[in-house]
């Protein structure tokens, strides 16, 4: 039976999740950090060879901040000029990015959803998965996969997460990144943040949003409130084989988006072909 892998690349680590479909449940099998050594390539050779006897699909994503585009879409041949700028992007003589884009409709207007990862990532990946015969089925991008851990997105998510004392804000609809904002707190509240927020919006939010935050205990008390008054997301409950995963990770956003990236792989009901 297929399992699925998720793996967040870091400068330093890899937050590696495997999980399985057990009774149309998804399980987590494994949750694990490798350091990184000199060669990815090598890195992910390793991490393959864990999972040689059970056919696996991979899903991977770089936390480097990927190029996105969100636009209003106000011609009538929106695929086509979809196109034309991801091919004027792609051929730009600096470009440094793959493009690919979608087309979603949020508040009952089209928009041009527009993601660009860099090439040498990619092109790094397209060595690991030929060298190592891995199957790699999805590269995503940082930190969407966080949001892939819940099924519904009923309302806009801000996701807050905090780096080295920084915090920056992914204002999200659904698993599009609407706008990124952050957070200078020798300049402003909470408070402040969420009403600047709400006004630089390119949607309508209506003072209505779920928070899900990666703070660190020293900040989270700055945004408890605000963070009670609009709501945290319903996360879902992340099972494992052994029930000792979940807690030993918790509030580990690599870790999540980890997992964010297998439960995706898992959900979609893809199968790997079985090895010969």
């Amino acid at each position: 039976m297929t399992q699925y892998c998720g793996i967040i690349i870091t400068e330093t680590e890899l937050y590696v999740s495997v999980v399985k479909r057990i009774q149309n449940k998804i399980k987590v099998l494994d949750r694990y950090i490798y350091k990184r050594g000199q060669s990815l390539i090598s890195d992910l050779a390793v991490i393959h060879s864990k999972n040689k006897h059970t056919p696996t699909l991979y899903s991977l994503a770089y936390t480097e901040i990927p190029h996105l585009i969100f636009n209003k879409v106000s011609s009538n041949t929106p695929l086509q000029d979809a196109w034309k700028q991801r091919d004027e992007l792609t051929l730009g003589r600096d470009n440094q990015y793959t493009y690919q884009f979608i087309l979603p409709t949020i508040d009952n207007q089209e928009w041009l959803y527009m993601v660009g990862i860099s090439q040498s990532n990619i092109s790094e990946l397209q060595c690991a998965e030929k060298q190592n015969h891995m199957e790699i089925e999805v590269v995503s991008y940082w930190p969407i996969s966080v949001l892939d851990l819940h099924k519904n997105h009923s309302k806009p998510t801000l996701l807050l997460i905090e780096e080295n004392s920084r915090v920056t804000g992914y204002l999200c609809s659904g698993t599009v990144i609407v706008v990124t904002i952050n957070w200078n707190r020798h300049t402003e509240t909470p408070k402040e943040m969420i009403q600047r927020l709400l006004k630089e919006s390119p949607i309508t939010l209506h003072d209505t949003l779920e928070i899900q935050a990666y703070l660190s205990e020293k900040t989270y008390p700055l945004w408890k409130d605000l963070i009670s008054q609009y709501g945290e997301v319903n996360k879902s409950t992340i099972s494992d084989v052994l029930n000792h995963f979940t807690y030993r990770w918790d509030g580990d956003v690599h870790m999540d988006a980890s997992v964010g990236l297998s439960y995706y792989l898992a959900r979609t009901g893809v199968q790997a072909e079985e090895q010969k």
